[in-house]
């Protein structure tokens, strides 16, 4: 927990113990009255937060948010739905990476029944994108979209500049990659990849697959590699 995030409504309210915040200030940073720790707006700015008194096993909180966050990288994730744990691991690590904007999206091939599980709630998705961006001292988020189509996903996304990766025999390898200064999609099939009709739709756009070398992998070993290729690619690493 590098930064410590707090949404608006928590800003004016004390701080228990038991909460995971709390636990983490009391057990982990050790700190009692008047010291300060560094924290942050969700959606908004960052600074730090600073215990003004401990009362009934709770914190009083003097907050100061006057840093801007870093920008988010032009790069938007659109994913064929994972199994759940993947998911997780997806939303939490994007969010670290600093991604524009996270889909899931429904593909032909994607398992049906991973569309029902508890980690599409609001509040389960919101909290892993905080753990994410509090892993990168960040207090801004990710959009988050669940996307019911690959042609509402594609249509979605149509003139923006497009990668997509697929383990094809006649895919370009990475090297080949040149992408312009501009915000990028990055497509990525979901664990049984893409279906013909996906890719039919793909080359019918124009668009030409890339390789994540010859190895397959899990979709949250996946969209790492393609994202840091990208990030490398636009220069965002430099």
């Amino acid at each position: 927990m590098n930064l410590v995030l707090f949404e608006e409504q928590e800003l004016s309210t004390p701080l228990n113990f038991n909460d995971p915040r709390g636990k983490h200030i009391r057990k982990v940073l050790r700190l009692e009255v008047g010291d300060s720790f560094r924290s942050g707006l969700v959606g908004g700015m960052q600074g730090q937060s600073t215990i003004t008194e401990i009362s009934d096993r709770n914190y009083i909180l003097k907050h100061e948010h006057l840093k801007q966050n870093p920008p988010h990288h032009p790069i938007t994730l659109v994913c064929g739905t994972p199994r759940p744990n993947s998911a997780k691991r997806i939303l939490r690590d994007g969010s670290t990476m600093g991604l524009e904007a996270i889909n899931f999206v429904h593909t032909e091939l994607g398992e049906k029944s991973y569309r029902d599980s508890h980690i599409w709630k609001e509040e389960v998705v919101r909290d892993l994108l905080k753990q994410g961006a509090s892993q990168s001292y960040s207090s801004s988020l990710p959009n988050f979209n669940h996307i019911e189509t690959m042609k509402q996903a594609m249509d979605s996304f149509e003139g923006q500049q497009i990668v997509y990766f697929d383990n094809v025999e006649d895919a370009l390898p990475a090297s080949e990659m040149n992408l312009s200064n501009q915000t990028t999609v990055c497509f990525i099939g979901s664990e049984r990849g893409w279906s013909k009709n996906e890719r039919a739709e793909f080359k019918a756009r124009g668009f030409k697959p890339f390789k994540l070398g010859t190895r397959v992998m899990r979709s949250d070993t996946a969209f790492i590699s393609a994202l840091t290729l990208i990030q490398l690619n636009l220069g965002l690493l430099d």
